[in-house]
């Protein structure tokens, strides 16, 4: 019988099924028999609620996998240390940054990890590079930067030891990614490197150029018209099969993504599954 791997969506922007909670934050569970996978944790208010509904034994997960250091990837993480203290969590070690976001008014708000969780380190599996996880599932590490258009949000900061404030460029953001016999399934977070730089950086580690599926954020929400055009022109370009945007997309780069690759993009949901075969 042929292996599978199965997603689900634990936590995200939109629910439609009873007994369910949104909030703005991402989580998904990665099953495939040997390995149980979290990647992120949402912000901490559905996980529970949530995993009870889908009937998750968060109990079983071996790893954790954060995309980067913002609360809404990371919040959930206490409640799943709560049930699976020993777990191992990989990511980039910049999670550790005392991340801030410059509001409207000009204040600065702390959006950072939890900051219970910088008193031990040592459970934390850091990477900067590409990391095989298992012999199906890579960690992409720090993504390039190499098109124009997709630049870093100019409000996100980090807050240095002598009380500076420096722009913040976000290299803990990481992609993971399953392989296929029939192509590569990636998951995001944010994706605040770029789609495009995210994409192209995928096939230039893994040496393939078919996405059989893609789930996660794109961190469009607040992009300019311009950019979220290129973009939608740049994803002509790549062999996608199916594309299921989350989280930080935003309505109006969605409507643009699915006016361009039509039925092969739908909006995640809370609770949603898929399972393809390895």
């Amino acid at each position: 019988m042929p292996e599978h791997v199965k997603v689900t969506i634990l936590c995200d922007n939109i629910v439609y099924k009873s007994n369910l909670l949104a909030e703005h934050g991402l989580s998904f569970l990665i099953e495939t028999g040997k390995n149980n996978i979290l990647f992120d944790t949402g912000q901490g208010l559905s996980i529970k609620q949530n995993i009870r509904t889908l009937n998750i034994n968060l109990k079983l997960v071996d790893k954790v996998v954060l995309s980067h250091g913002h609360y809404d990837h990371t919040g959930g993480l206490e409640k799943v240390l709560n049930d699976n203290p020993s777990i191992n969590i990989y990511a980039h070690p910049d999670i550790f940054q005392p991340k801030y976001k410059k509001l409207i008014t000009g204040k600065m708000e702390y959006i950072g990890i939890p900051l219970s969780l910088l008193k031990d380190k040592s459970r934390f599996k850091l990477n900067r590079q590409p990391f095989q996880l298992t012999d199906h599932i890579l960690l992409t590490g720090e993504i390039p930067r190499e098109t124009s258009f997709e630049k870093i949000d100019e409000d996100f900061y980090v807050k240095t030891k002598d009380n500076r404030w420096v722009k913040d460029n976000l290299l803990d953001d990481q992609a993971l990614v399953i392989t296929t016999q029939s192509g590569l399934i990636l998951i995001l977070g944010c994706t605040h490197s770029g789609l495009i730089n995210t994409l192209n950086y995928v096939i230039k580690i893994t040496g393939r150029e078919e996405f059989k599926f893609i789930l996660g954020g794109t961190h469009l929400k607040d992009a300019t018209e311009e950019k979220i055009q290129k973009t939608v022109t740049a994803l002509g370009n790549f062999n996608i099969k199916k594309i299921v945007l989350s989280h930080c997309t935003g309505i109006p780069a969605f409507n643009k993504l699915q006016k361009s690759l039509g039925n092969k993009v739908s909006i995640g949901k809370v609770g949603e599954s898929w399972q393809i075969a390895l």
